[in-house]
């Protein structure tokens, strides 16, 4: 070999020898094939520089106890021997017996084939190390908390392809969609009528980075074939840079609370003795409706009843009777008019009905229909009472803009007139008008 290129070799050697010295994160050292130092870079962080002590120190100096009296050391080297190069990450000691994380690297060197020694590569991982086991607490921490949720959880990457889910959110079409299904079956909007397909869903919208608050979303499966109704947040998912990577859904069962409010908002329209709508269900329910006819311009006939003789009777009878007196009414009303009637009691032995599609001539032809049901009844029963109604009608004009109540104080009127007239007409009688004396006396011989 000529000077010059040998010259250029130890350069070579030496720019070879300062680079590996100055990697300070990892130590690295030629063993030789017993597997003791024979040389080691002067930079590392991981070991101690005093290179006087580390020279023909055994790879095992660098093992925890326990591995070094299991043969740990010496596996490892035959298997680098073996496979062509050996890795892994465990608990190793400086020599100062500190114990650190490493990421372990042994390849053989070989000469002509022959086993001459080592290269060991050690990095100190520790602080990556315990970052993960940090991160791995908080995630277990963060999963156990979700699964203690009575929501529904789901995050999915920007793909759409779950990331977490707890147990609350498995299955759950609230947070992910449906877009298959039989008619009817599915997810749908707050109208319970229009699908919610999964590009629509509060998770799909807030991978697009839009922020989802209580969206209501109504879920019909076979599993549930009442429904169930569900509130959703969406919000997307960032990285530091502000990147979207996915985003994050929330579901909140609200079925019991909207149950609960129907059952309020029914008790607070209903009529709890009659089952009629109450009222307040009433000026409401009649209001709409006469706007509707009047913009449309179909006809609306108001009828006022008022029950004969109810005080009669709860004095004679009692309470009880009388509040069965009422629920018969509430019975012949339901059955004198149609289902898409306004039927209510207004309150003590006052009913009101807004019949729609009722013009002039056939309020009396409604009017007519219900006394017949009351004859009927009274004709059927042997009771010591009659059933009585008196009933007055008020019908709008196409240009009437009165209001509701001026058409209730109307038709108020026309009922007291009518019971004005007939009271005028009929002969005076022994015993009230409204008890069965017949009938009464039959029951006492009896």
């Amino acid at each position: 070999m000529s000077e010059s290129r040998s010259e250029t070799l130890d350069d070579e050697t030496m720019r070879l020898r300062l680079l590996v010295d100055a990697l300070d994160d990892c130590a690295i050292l030629a063993l030789d094939n017993r597997g003791c130092v024979a040389r080691w870079n002067r930079g590392p962080r991981a070991e101690p520089r005093d290179e006087v002590a580390l020279m023909g120190r055994h790879v095992s100096t660098f093992y925890p106890e326990p591995d070094r009296s299991a043969g740990k050391p010496e596996r490892d080297l035959q298997a680098a021997e073996i496979d062509g190069r050996f890795e892994e990450e465990g608990w190793r000691v400086r020599s100062d017996g500190t114990p650190f994380w490493a990421d372990v690297t042994i390849s053989p060197l070989r000469d002509s084939g022959t086993l001459v020694g080592f290269a060991y590569v050690i990095r100190d991982c520790t602080r990556r190390h315990d970052s993960e086991a940090r991160l791995a607490i908080t995630t277990a921490l963060l999963r156990a908390t979700i699964d203690c949720l009575e929501d529904g959880v789901l995050a999915a990457d920007i793909d759409g392809e779950i990331l977490v889910c707890n147990d609350a959110g498995v299955r759950n079409i609230a947070l992910t969609g449906d877009d298959e299904g039989p008619e009817g079956w599915g997810l749908f909007l707050a109208d319970q009528l229009t699908p919610c397909l999964a590009e629509a869903t509060p998770l799909a919208r807030a991978r697009h980075g839009e922020k989802v608050r209580q969206v209501e979303l109504f879920a019909r499966t076979k599993a549930d074939v009442e429904g169930r109704w569900y509130s959703v947040n969406g919000a997307p998912l960032r990285d530091g840079m502000g990147a979207i990577l996915g985003s994050v859904a929330v579901a909140r069962d609200m079925t019991a609370m909207k149950t609960r409010e129907s059952e309020l908002k029914q008790l607070s329209l209903v009529d709890e003795l009659t089952g009629l709508c109450n009222r307040r269900a009433f000026l409401s329910l009649a209001s709409h409706q006469l706007a509707v006819a009047r913009r449309t311009g179909r006809p609306v006939a108001l009828f006022f009843v008022d029950l004969d003789g109810l005080k009669e009777i709860n004095d004679a009878f009692g309470h009880d009777r009388g509040d069965a007196v009422l629920r018969e009414a509430g019975g012949i009303l339901r059955a004198s008019f149609r289902g898409s009637d306004i039927i209510a009691r207004l309150g003590g032995d006052e009913f009101a009905v807004l019949a729609l599609d009722t013009d002039t001539h056939r309020v009396e032809a409604a009017r007519a229909r219900l006394l017949a049901h009351v004859d009927e009844l009274n004709s059927a029963s042997e009771r010591a009472y009659y059933l009585s109604m008196s009933v007055g009608a008020s019908v709008p004009s196409p240009i009437d803009s009165d209001s509701l109540e001026a058409l209730l104080v109307r038709a108020d009127g026309a009922m007291y007139e009518e019971k004005r007239r007939r009271r005028a007409s009929r002969p005076p009688r022994a015993e009230s008008d409204h008890f069965n004396v017949a009938g009464a006396r039959s029951r006492r011989r009896a």
